[in-house]
């Protein structure tokens, strides 16, 4: 029975004779003994035809069809066997690779679980009360899809979920009042201990990414592009007294169903910093002014 090593060493050694001679202006067919087998390599219309032959007990090449017959050319693959035959995959040596592409990395490829937080924060009157270093921003990265387009650029699309956490600090918090939201001063006898708006996101991220240098800086890279994000859920809470279940002051707030954020990021291996800024307004017109979220934090992941 033959083997895959077996074979694509004889093919080797065959298509290393076959360019020898051709440069020697010599026919290109040519017959190797390999073991107790036959390898027959020909010119069959332009393409390249392998047949194997085994060797009888006195060493003659058996007169029965081959075990082997496989036809390799550009666009075309042809094999056939019989039951002592192990199928190859299709060989590349006879396939070479274009200027620019590489064999040993796919054009195409996923990735997922990254993650990353940051720092989110608020611009406009509605940031009022607002504990910047306090409120976080939460990215998981559930699915990334990678089209490489030269070795040194690369599109890149994914699904991403995203929680932002915004932090007030004395009795401010978010209020909705008559269909409208507004920011108000929450005062209860026993006193706000927290207040928080939280916002969470299905992401959907599209960035071109960039790898300037050679190496040994090419782990190095930039990356820029935009976030269209849809909210999935809204809430703004507070945290009276020593209770630990919190009051719930709203969940719509008037907040905007959709978001598009501009991204930039600068990465080494799989950790990364990233800004971005939204370029749509946080809050819709009802009752609260023009407000915008941005954030600047580290990422994590391929």
């Amino acid at each position: 029975m033959y083997t895959k090593h077996l074979l694509l060493s004889a093919l080797l050694v065959g298509s290393s004779t076959l360019s020898l001679r051709a440069q020697q202006g010599a026919p290109q067919d040519t017959t190797l003994q390999w073991r107790k087998h036959i390898l027959e390599l020909k010119d069959h219309q332009g393409q390249l035809e392998v047949k194997v032959y085994q060797l009888d007990s006195t060493g003659a090449k058996r007169p029965s069809a081959y075990l082997f017959r496989g036809i390799y050319g550009e666009g075309r693959i042809e094999e056939q066997g019989t039951g002592e035959h192990i199928r190859l995959p299709r060989p590349e040596i006879f396939f070479p690779a274009r200027r620019g592409q590489s064999r040993s990395k796919s054009k195409r490829y996923l990735t997922s679980l990254g993650a990353s937080i940051g720092y989110t924060t608020l611009t406009g009157s509605g940031a009022t009360g607002l504990k910047r270093t306090r409120s976080l921003r939460y990215d998981i990265q559930l699915l990334e899809y990678h089209q490489v387009l030269s070795p040194r650029l690369m599109l890149s699309a994914g699904l991403h979920l995203q929680l932002n956490s915004l932090h007030l600090s004395g009795d401010y918090a978010y209020r909705e009042e008559n269909g409208e939201s507004k920011l108000v001063h929450y005062t209860v006898p026993e006193g706000v201990r927290t207040s928080r708006l939280h916002i969470t996101y299905l992401t959907l991220p599209l960035t071109l990414r960039f790898r300037p240098w050679a190496k040994p800086f090419d782990h190095w890279e930039f990356s820029f592009g935009a976030e269209f994000k849809l909210r999935t859920a809204s809430s703004s809470k507070v945290w009276i007294g020593d209770y630990r279940t919190p009051r719930v002051l709203g969940k719509d707030l008037g907040i905007n169903p959709i978001s598009l954020d501009l991204r930039a990021q600068i990465k080494c291996a799989p950790v990364g910093i990233y800004a971005t800024y939204s370029l749509l307004p946080l809050f819709l017109d009802r009752g609260l002014p023009t407000t915008y979220i941005y954030s600047l934090g580290v990422s994590l992941g391929l």
